[in-house]
């Protein structure tokens, strides 16, 4: 096992970096932050602290967790996207989205845009974990 496989690239971790390929997502490109980055953790754990006590000792309910992971999606992991079309629901039919945070957070909040939420945390853990492919983006940059 060679240390520069697993080796995390923590600039791109905390400064993010554009992810393509994402499967199943066509051609949308999202440029997002690794998980388990510092503002993750630390807003995390400030929203899992407002959480009433009663409510935190047995784990949180399913809604406050998804709330929680919904607000530290948008805060600290998606920074921007590319090649994302309305649907008509949200934006206009076929014409690009623009990205902007209360665009963002109905993807990441709606039920009906689960496969998004999934692709930024998909593509968050890929940042996190991909040693080689950040050192090559790196050496493109």
């Amino acid at each position: 096992m060679k240390l520069s496989a697993i080796r995390r690239n923590t600039t791109a971790v905390e400064q993010g970096r554009w992810i393509e390929n994402i499967p199943g997502m066509g051609d949308l490109r999202l440029r997002v932050r690794g998980s388990g980055n510092k503002d993750w953790n630390r807003l995390q754990s400030e929203l899992i602290a407002k959480v009433p006590r009663e409510n935190r000792l047995r784990g949180l309910s399913e809604d406050d967790a998804f709330a929680i992971d919904t607000e530290c999606l948008l805060a600290s992991i998606l920074l921007e996207w590319d090649n994302l079309s309305g649907d008509g629901v949200i934006g206009e039919l076929d014409q690009p989205v623009p990205y902007s945070a209360e665009i963002a957070r109905r993807l990441l909040a709606e039920p009906e845009y689960v496969v998004f939420r999934n692709a930024v945390t998909w593509a968050a853990g890929v940042v996190s974990s991909d040693a080689e492919a950040d050192a090559k983006a790196d050496a493109k940059n």
